[in-house]
């Protein structure tokens, strides 16, 4: 009996609280958006950046994260140098919190890898960032 009091009260409550949440939600995600697509855009412009030494396709991912209470902003980009003797890609993935315009993780990859990392965490492939970083980027 106690308890069927007591969840009741607690429903009372935190009812409104959690429905203002789940409301919340959708909206916190459309601003990360926006915000994300701001960045892009004052970053790159479009999707693609062209100079004399290489060609560079760009695009970006955006996550509202309610655990970490921040919008995550995924920059994605492929280089293809132009010349003839190099043709290594490099793939570069960064991810950063938006709301404290910090870089939490980097990967920068072609032959050989460059760097990989997370937050103070080493990695040896992109795959093993991608799993890093997925705690940051789903919920």
């Amino acid at each position: 009996m106690i308890r069927v009091v007591l969840r009741k009260i607690v429903l009372l409550v935190a009812g409104p609280f959690l429905i203002v949440a789940a409301h919340a939600q959708p909206e916190l995600q459309e601003r990360c958006a926006r915000q994300a697509a701001q960045m892009f855009q004052k970053e790159w412009g479009g999707n693609a950046a062209s100079t004399n030494k290489a060609h560079v396709v760009a695009s970006y991912e955006s996550h509202y994260s309610p655990r970490f209470s921040t919008c995550f902003y995924l920059e994605i980009t492929t280089t293809t140098p132009r010349a003839a003797l190099d043709k290594t890609t490099i793939n570069t993935l960064r991810l950063y919190d938006l709301g404290e315009n910090r870089e939490y993780g980097a990967f920068i990859g072609g032959s050989p890898l460059h760097v990989c990392k997370v937050r103070d965490t080493p990695c040896s492939s992109e795959a093993e960032w991608r799993v890093l970083v997925k705690s940051f980027m789903e919920e």
